[in-house]
């Protein structure tokens, strides 16, 4: 199922634009737990930083995380921070740069 949503996003996003519904984001935290509009692709998204710019990483979630997300605010934390470990880059929405930055 991983790879299918991955390549389902890889095949709907190439040259097109993308929005996010955002239905939990946690200030204290930094992050967001949304929903890919076009493609109907649950995420959950943090911003980074490199030595140029600010930007955000988005990792897809399977339907079952996005659910218990919403209602489980400790879990989405622990799924961002291996996310923000790097922990869970085969979820990556997009494939960073060389110059990837760090949350």
């Amino acid at each position: 199922m991983m790879s299918e949503n991955k390549n389902k996003w890889e095949m709907t996003t190439a040259g097109s634009q993308y929005k996010i519904d955002d239905d939990f984001s946690s200030i204290e935290n930094r992050f967001t737990v949304g929903f890919e509009k076009t493609t109907k692709t649950p995420c959950i998204y943090f911003p980074v930083f490199n030595h140029h710019a600010e930007y955000m990483e988005y990792y897809w979630l399977e339907d079952d995380e996005y659910r218990r997300f919403l209602v489980d605010h400790v879990a989405a934390n622990e799924f961002a921070s291996r996310c923000k470990r790097r922990e869970m880059d085969e979820r990556l929405m997009f494939t960073p740069g060389r110059m990837r930055g760090w949350a």
